[in-house]
């Protein structure tokens, strides 16, 4: 964040986020589908398929041990035979996704026929068909709207399937599969105002629709050395600056 002296005054910019997230700088992203990725990389956080937020749908899921899978196990179908009708579901907030999988060429080949649904929106395919990596990332969807989305991932063909992991924004969360979501927006009622130092103004924030899954809204200064903001919109004004004063649904 920009700081600079306006004089006596303090220039406060108000700003409000679409639910399920806050707002980040778009990063350069260094890994490669069908490569190894052994650790998510900045701006990422990993989230293993042991995890009670994931859904797997079907009688043939199992699981596999090895020390150079995440967390030492995998989701897979059983014995590697047949993952057809195989699902994964899940829910996650943010606007990016990469899956990360255990894949193999020879014997119990894995699936180059995986579709993964978001939203009911975006539709695309992936494969496990690669030469043995541990930890590879075989799926990655960048630049969504930055709320909560609902995941869908089935296996199309009579190979097998496994899921490794998951890495979703640092500041996301993975979430039970809830295709009935709501989505919400919040709006400020100003954009910006001049506040000289110790003096207070308070904003309200206004969450749509009705009947939104989540109504309790976050604030936060990004920079708290210039303005502070309490949990009901009321900020104070510390010193000479620039500060933003976000007020987000999670």
């Amino acid at each position: 964040m920009r700081i600079r002296n306006y004089m006596s005054k303090i220039l406060l910019i108000f700003a409000m986020v679409l639910a399920f997230g806050i707002l980040e700088h778009t990063s350069v992203q260094a890994a490669t589908i069908g490569q190894q990725l052994t650790t998510p990389e900045s701006r990422w956080q990993r989230v293993y398929d042991t995890n009670s937020n994931i859904s797997y749908l079907g009688a043939n899921w199992a699981t596999w041990n090895n020390d150079n899978l995440n967390c030492g196990s995998i989701h897979v179908s059983n014995n590697g035979t047949s993952g057809k009708g195989l699902t994964v579901r899940f829910n996650f907030t943010g606007s990016k996704l990469r899956l990360i999988s255990f894949t193999r060429l020879e014997s119990q080949r894995y699936s180059n026929n995986i579709q993964i649904n978001i939203d009911n929106n975006v539709v695309k395919s992936f494969s496990e068909y690669y030469d043995e990596t541990f930890k590879c990332l075989v799926f990655e969807e960048a630049g969504l709207s930055n709320f909560e989305h609902f995941v869908t991932v089935s296996c199309l063909d009579d190979c097998a399937i496994n899921l490794d992991a998951i890495d979703i924004d640092s500041v996301g969360q993975l979430k039970p599969y809830n295709s009935n979501i709501v989505l919400t927006a919040v709006s400020l009622n100003k954009a910006s105002t001049d506040l000289t130092m110790n003096t207070t103004d308070t904003l309200v924030a206004t969450v749509t629709p009705d009947n939104a899954t989540n109504k309790i809204v976050t604030w936060i200064s990004s920079d708290p050395t210039v303005a502070t903001v309490d949990s009901t919109g009321k900020v104070t004004a510390v010193k000479e600056g620039i500060a933003t004063i976000t007020a987000t649904t999670t």
